[in-house]
C-alpha cells in the first residue's frame, strides 16, 4: 500500500516503510512485510474471510450492524479456528 511504503526498490525488492507504520507495528507487536504487487499468494489468507460477507446487500448502517452482530455471535465465534483448534468464544472467554 502506497500510504505505508515510502520507497520501494524494484531491483533489490527492499521497502522503506512509513515511520508511523513502524511505530504502529512496534506498539502492536507485528512484523511488517511488503508483498509483491499483483501477487495474491504473498498476501496470506487474512483477506479471504471478508469475501462472503462483502456480497451481502445491506440497507443502511443499522441493518449492517445487526447482520454483523448476528454473524459474530452465530458463525464467527462458534467455528473452530484452523490454527488454534478452538472456537474464539471459548478461547477468549473471561477467566473465572
Amino acid at each position: 500500500m502506497r500510504a505505508l511504503v515510502d520507497r520501494h526498490d524494484a531491483v533489490t525488492r527492499e521497502a522503506t516503510f512509513n515511520e508511523r507504520l513502524i511505530a504502529f507495528a512496534r506498539y502492536w507487536g507485528f512484523r511488517r512485510r511488503a508483498c509483491a504487487p499483483y501477487r495474491a499468494r504473498t498476501k496470506g489468507k487474512d483477506e479471504r474471510g471478508v469475501a462472503p460477507e462483502s456480497r451481502i446487500i445491506v440497507r443502511g448502517w443499522s441493518a449492517l450492524e445487526a447482520h454483523l452482530d448476528w454473524w459474530m455471535r452465530e458463525v464467527g465465534d462458534q467455528r473452530i479456528h484452523g490454527t488454534t483448534a478452538e472456537a474464539p468464544i471459548e478461547r477468549f472467554a473471561p477467566d473465572e
